[in-house]
């Protein structure tokens, strides 16, 4: 209850903390007026010998500030706080400045965790969301295309700041709001993440995505025209890259040294293998360990693929990379992975039997565990299938591919979540690559979420709860009195670290379900101070500030843990009782909370593809070396394409990857797949007008929508045919009308069934009241709440 110097790590500067309550926080001192009376005690019975200072933090418009049962402490809004003060001599209102500086601060606090104010004291309800990734890796890769952007032009000489972060104004006015830069600040916002579970509203949600992907085009546009200006077009190859590091911040060194290298390739019919050559300015050309990996065969004959090798980055600013067709040889069918430093075992029980990086044990069978958990139930992947990796050919690379599946029984049938993981060992890296395709099951979506503090406005399943795609269980145990330690690096380029120590304040939190004090720009690791596992993200593929929540669990004073990159846990929330409360405030919380519900719908029906390094080390801390690779592999080099052939006309790698989807898309639309409608079709009202939200049929592509409205008194539709998005604003209604709405997807003139009607009346949404949510409270809970209030009326009456 006073000021606090505040670090985050011994050697950076303080600040200057002012610690403040909730109203969970009162409840579990069951009123305002109960903590200043105890409070009160303390300083007459000398415990506390200053003044102290309650500093009460909700939004603005919680409706808890308006009076809803005046009989009951907490209930009775502004006006009963303001009375409670009034009512002492002994206590005033102030502001946190006037305070701040007539009281300096008592004590320094360290905390090395990054903490937030989501669920479970992390960035579980703004990082884990579904939706949250897929925005993060918008902003993600309009940072790495602006890097890159950078990068190129000082090498052409020209000037793409304006673009790139300071916008397109005169000098005098320059403000830069149409830069790639502000356009990912205003994406930054809280409103377009969100402390909402599982989602946030979606018109945040979709304005998030539309200011994101501007932002992202901005960059990759001034990518573009830099690459232009330096293309040196050749003859006589299929296709010649030059690649060069991409920095890790703006104006930043890049990290040298070998890294890997992931390109995508359109091979002309006929051409089933390939050949590589490197040259650089300090080198001539050298024949390249180079692989063909992913071929997928497109209708006309040619392939579309994907070139992997190590590119030395080190002495050179850019490699070139020229390929050739050459003659295939066939990749053999392996079920285990070995080079100098690490061996891994695969099989149908438990998929990865075993990791071992030089001599140690890294992964027993379990390592890899996914599972999602439906309702009150958990299920786990029924075995694992060998995957032929067809088409491809190895030179300096191994690889395994498993498909799994986890089928879920629920009160609509069973509904089953495919995975599949691509593990790729290089000859000369002590590090495992995987890549992951998560397809979750799609159950129907029926439930919204409308109360005092969300109104989300999208249907879905409640009953989902936990996702964990790829979740990870080292062989990296520890006793409790040394503990586990988390290694992290944020976005100032800071690595730092945390003990998972957080038994020794409280017992109740030895094993935690879900912790996320992680923030990680590309990577994070824990070790046992003897060996390490760190892991890697790829911004290419899918990205996350804090991409990787923990599980903790300890047993007889040994502590285990897992990983669960792209996914998100629930459980308990941590425990406070060692700060003395009655409880209840955590449980009252948890019913009434927006940001404490699961996760788990979010990823209904969604499928998600991310790339993982799996890097073992020896030691507590990962070594420089390690952390640089780690860099360089969230932050792939970036690449300027010389020669390619005409059809695509591309001068960087994000032009081939669209290519390549348009293909895939044109070769889907031809091949007359059923054509299904729109699921998940909802109607919400708004001040005259309606706004209608859906899920895209999950099989096959639509080239848009028909739209029919009518008020419920026409007997003739309206209709309108648009883009396909998954939200329609109509506006221009009468309030209060009943209104009729369907759709129906289109595939060029084929239309499916439409889907089931909504009926909708415009109007403004209505609010929940407090009241109204009381029912969420469990009746024990409630029992209590009451006689705490009324002791606490009769203290107040006798001691006040």
């Amino acid at each position: 209850y006073n000021p606090l110097w505040f670090r985050s790590r011994e050697d950076q500067p303080p600040l200057i903390l002012l610690p403040c309550i909730a109203a969970g926080d009162l409840i579990e001192q069951v009123s305002l007026e109960n903590l200043m009376l105890d409070l009160r005690q303390k300083q007459l019975r000398g415990e506390i010998q200053s003044d102290v200072l309650i500093h009460l933090n909700e939004d603005a418009d919680l409706e808890t500030w308006l009076p809803s049962i005046r009989w009951l402490p907490n209930m009775g809004g502004l006006e009963e706080f303001i009375q409670v003060v009034n009512k002492y001599p002994w206590a005033e209102f102030t502001l946190p400045s006037e305070y701040s500086a007539s009281h300096p601060p008592k004590a320094e606090v360290l905390v090395r965790q990054d903490l937030a104010d989501g669920g479970f004291d992390g960035n579980y309800s703004w990082a884990e969301k579904c939706a949250s990734l897929r925005a993060w890796t918008l902003l993600e890769q309009s940072r790495l295309a602006s890097y890159r952007a950078s990068a190129l032009a000082r090498r052409a000489g020209l000037n793409l700041d304006a673009a790139l972060w300071n916008g397109k104004v005169p000098e005098a006015q320059r403000s830069g709001m149409d830069s790639s830069f502000f356009q990912r600040l205003i994406g930054l916002t809280t409103t377009h993440f969100g402390m909402s579970t599982p989602i946030i509203n979606e018109e945040r949600q979709d304005k998030a995505y539309a200011i994101l992907g501007r932002a992202r085009e901005i960059a990759e546009n001034a990518e573009k025209q830099a690459a232009r200006a330096l293309r040196q077009p050749t003859a006589a190859t299929l296709y010649d890259f030059e690649l060069y590091p991409t920095p890790t911040s703006r104006g930043a060194a890049h990290a040298q040294g070998h890294v890997p290298v992931s390109l995508p390739v359109v091979l002309p019919a006929g051409v089933k293998a390939i050949c590589a050559d490197a040259s650089t300015t300090l080198s001539a050309g050298r024949r390249l360990r180079a692989s063909l990996v992913d071929a997928d065969p497109l209708p006309d004959g040619r392939t579309s693929a994907r070139v992997r090798f190590i590119a030395d980055l080190g002495a050179a600013d850019s490699l070139r990379v020229k390929i050739q067709p050459s003659a295939a040889s066939p990749a053999p069918f392996l079920k285990h992975l070995k080079n100098n430093w690490m061996e891994a075992a695969f099989s149908e029980a438990n998929g990865l039997e075993s990791l071992i990086f030089d001599g140690e044990v890294i992964g027993q069978p379990g390592f890899l565990d996914p599972f999602v958990t439906y309702d009150k139930q958990t299920f786990r992947a029924a075995g694992y299938e060998f995957v032929p990796l067809a088409g491809e050919t190895w030179d300096g690379l191994q690889r395994v591919r498993l498909k799994t599946t986890i089928p879920m029984q629920t009160p609509e049938g069973e509904f089953a979540s495919e995975m599949v993981y691509t593990f790729t060992l290089f000859d000369d890296l002590p590090h495992l690559f995987v890549d992951v395709e998560a397809r979750y099951a799609c159950t129907p979506k029926r439930q919204v979420i409308h109360n005092m503090t969300q109104k989300l406005r999208r249907l879905m399943d409640l009953r989902w709860v936990e996702t964990a795609p790829c979740q990870l269980t080292p062989a990296l145990g520890a006793p409790a009195e040394k503990p586990l330690r988390v290694w992290k690096r944020n976005y100032m380029g800071i690595t730092s670290f945390y003990d998972l120590n957080y038994g020794q304040f409280n017992p109740k939190n030895r094993s935690l379900d879900s912790f996320n004090h992680q923030v990680t720009a590309g990577w994070v690791a824990v070790s046992n101070g003897k060996m390490g596992l760190l892991v890697g993200e790829n911004a290419a593929t899918l990205a996350s500030m804090a991409f990787c929540p923990m599980r903790l669990r300890e047993k007889d004073g040994q502590q285990t843990f897992a990983l669960n990159p792209f996914g998100s846990y629930y459980g308990k929330q941590f425990d406070y009782s060692h700060l003395g409360g009655n409880g209840n405030g955590a449980v009252i919380m948890q019913a009434f909370s927006g940001a404490l519900a699961p996760n788990g719908p979010s990823f209904n029906g969604e499928t998600l593809r991310f790339s993982l390094l799996l890097a073992p080390y020896a030691g507590d801390e990962p070594p420089q070396e390690l952390q640089d690779f780690a860099a360089a592999h969230f932050y792939a080099p970036g690449v300027i394409v010389h020669a390619a052939p005409p059809e695509m006309d591309a001068v960087t790698i994000a032009e081939i990857e669209r290519f390549i989807v348009a293909e895939q898309r044109r070769a889907a639309l031809a091949a007359a797949a059923p054509l299904q409608p729109p699921s998940a079709f909802l109607a919400n009202p708004s001040a005259g007008a309606v706004d209608l939200v859906w899920d895209a049929p999950r099989e096959g592509p639509v080239t848009g929508y028909e739209i029919q409205w009518r008020a419920a008194t026409d007997a003739a539709w309206q209709a309108a045919r648009i883009e396909p998005l998954t939200r329609w604003h109509k506006n221009g209604l009468t309030d209060g009308q009943p209104m009729q709405f369907k759709i129906r997807s289109l595939r060029g003139e084929a239309c499916s069934d439409w889907s089931p009607g909504q009926p909708c009346a415009p109007g403004a949404v209505t609010d929940s009241s407090v009241t109204g949510m009381l029912g969420r409270i469990p009746p024990w809970t409630l029992a209590k709440v009451i006689v705490g209030s009324l002791w606490s009326l009769l203290r107040a009456k006798f001691q006040g």
